[in-house]
C-alpha cells in the first residue's frame, strides 16, 4: 500500500465471523502493530510466509490452493509428470474431504490419511527423479530448474502442514477467506492509488475490519457503525 509516497503493508487475519485489518512497516513484521499473534494459539493457514513460523505457539497450516497455482504454471514450463500427478492428489484430498464433510463425518479414517500420505511421498521421490535427470549435475540446468527444486522441497519438509486439512477438518485447504478479504484493499487501491497518511489508512483498516466482521456474521452494518458513534460497543454473538 502507498502511504504519502511510501510503501506499507496491509495484512488481515481472519476466519467464518471476524476480519481484523492491520498495517505494517515491513513485510516481515507481521505482528508489528497488530499484535494478535502473540495472543493466538490456534491454526494459523498461511502461504509458506516464513515469518509467521518464527510464532511458536500457533499450529501452522499451508495453502493448497498456492501450491496447485505452482504446480499448474511450472508444468508448462518444465512438463514433467510429477506435477500432473501431485495436482491430482491434492484435487483427490480435497474432493475426499468435502464428501466427509457433506455426510457429516468428523475425520477421516486413518488408512485413508495413510494411503494419501504414501501416495504424496512417492510422487515426491519421482519428482526428484525427474528433476535429477533433467540437471544430470549441470549448474546452467540446475539453475533453470531451481523453481522446481524449490517447491520439492517445500513439499517434502512441510509436508505436514500441507496435508494438516485432512487430519483436521477444521482446517481448510486454502487460505480463501483471507484473499476475498484483502481484495477490498486492492480496491481501494485502484480507485484512490494510496493513502495521503498514515492515520487516514489505519483509521480505514479499522473501519473495514468492522464492516467485514458484521458482514459475516449477517449483522446490519448501519446499526453497527451507528452504534460506535453513540459510544457503544458492536454486540457480537458469542
Amino acid at each position: 500500500m502507498r502511504i504519502n509516497g511510501k510503501l506499507k503493508w496491509g495484512q488481515i487475519f481472519c476466519d467464518n465471523n471476524y476480519a481484523l485489518y492491520g498495517l505494517n512497516g515491513k513485510r516481515g513484521d507481521v505482528d508489528e502493530s497488530i499484535g494478535i499473534l502473540a495472543y493466538f494459539t490456534g491454526v494459523l493457514i498461511h502461504d509458506h510466509f516464513m515469518s509467521y513460523y518464527k510464532h511458536k505457539t500457533m499450529t501452522h497450516a499451508e495453502c493448497n490452493q498456492h501450491i496447485l497455482r505452482y504446480l499448474k504454471g511450472l508444468v508448462e514450463i518444465f512438463k514433467h509428470e510429477w506435477f500432473t500427478e501431485m495436482t491430482e492428489l491434492f484435487k483427490e484430498m480435497c474432493h475426499e474431504k468435502n464428501e466427509l464433510v457433506r455426510a457429516d463425518e468428523k475425520s477421516m479414517p486413518k488408512d485413508k490419511i495413510d494411503g494419501f500420505s504414501k501416495k504424496y511421498d512417492e510422487i515426491l521421490q519421482r519428482g526428484w527423479a525427474e528433476y535429477q535427470a533433467s540437471t544430470q549435475g549441470d549448474e546452467k540446468k540446475e539453475k533453470y530448474y531451481n523453481d522446481e527444486r524449490l517447491l520439492l522441497t517445500r513439499l517434502g519438509e512441510y509436508k505436514k502442514e500441507h496435508l494438516l486439512f485432512l487430519n483436521n477438518f477444521s482446517v481448510p485447504f486454502t487460505n480463501n477467506n483471507a484473499e476475498q478479504g484483502i481484495r477490498v484493499l486492492k480496491t481501494k487501491q485502484k480507485v484512490s492509488g494510496g493513502f495521503r497518511s498514515e492515520d487516514g489508512a489505519e483509521w480505514y483498516l479499522r473501519i473495514i475490519s468492522l464492516i467485514t466482521s458484521l458482514r459475516k456474521q449477517n449483522m446490519g452494518v448501519f446499526n453497527g457503525i451507528r452504534a460506535v458513534f453513540l459510544g457503544q460497543v458492536p454486540f457480537f454473538p458469542p
